[in-house]
């Protein structure tokens, strides 16, 4: 299956070199004596890239939803900036509680859109696309609370237990969608079987038809796949008899 970008293979050598740092770097700690500041520092700012490496490849997988089409590299700019700002604090240390402001706000935002990307590698019909389009909009009434939260240092406890409320229903739909895309594949599974069911984009859920073989290419969101049945026998003589 071919979709219009791929993750870049730097991003996930980064990754990877990032992680073998950062254990090279925990041996050493627990083996010795400890690095003293500058180590942990050191150790600090090889964990904040990783982080960043991670979320920045999250908001990446944006790339294969038509609606995160924009969006996806806000939060992979967001993970750069956010590093930059956690790496700036650990240091320079600045005594300023605006700047601790700014970078909870930058880290926000950058780690929902990850999360909604990450949702958007779901496989759903259109008839279920509701659930994606409300876990977009409970992310960003989510993130939108948390940054008003920041800056105006609310202390009511209505105002985070509505918030609260807010996280809740978001996570639920977390976790559902990623079920619903599970169900959808046994009931298409089932469906070959009885070659009845309709074939649906793998990218953006799209119905493309009855019974279909070979090459595709989705008109909504641009990605070609193959179909193919592992029965000998053409699908559809087989539902008719």
């Amino acid at each position: 299956m071919k979709h219009p970008t791929n993750i870049g293979p730097l991003a996930v050598r980064a990754f990877v070199v990032l992680v073998g740092v950062n254990a090279v770097i925990g041996i050493a700690v627990l083996m010795g004596s400890g690095l003293g500041a500058t180590g942990g520092r050191i150790l600090a700012t090889s964990l904040a890239l990783t982080a960043a490496v991670v979320i920045g490849l999250a908001c990446a997988t944006g790339t294969r939803t038509p609606s995160l089409a924009r969006v996806w590299v806000v939060g992979a700019a967001g993970a750069g900036v956010g590093c930059a700002l956690v790496v700036a604090g650990i240091w320079l240390e600045p005594d300023s509680v605006a700047y601790g402001k700014l970078t909870g706000t930058v880290i926000a935002i950058c780690i929902a859109i990850a999360l909604v990307c990450l949702t958007g590698l779901a496989t759903l019909p259109p008839r279920l696309r509701w659930t994606f389009t409300t876990a977009e909009a409970l992310a960003a009434v989510v993130v939108a609370m948390l940054v008003v939260g920041i800056w105006s240092e609310a202390t009511s406890s209505w105002f985070w237990r509505t918030y609260g409320a807010f996280c809740v229903a978001l996570a639920a739909f977390l976790l559902v969608i990623p079920v619903l895309s599970r169900v959808r594949r046994s009931e298409s599974h089932a469906g070959a079987a009885g070659m009845i069911d309709p074939v649906y984009c793998p990218s953006c859920g799209r119905p493309l038809g009855a019974v279909l073989h070979g090459e595709i290419h989705c008109t909504r969101c641009g990605v070609d796949f193959v179909v193919q049945f592992r029965s000998a026998e053409h699908p559809l003589r087989s539902a008719r008899g």
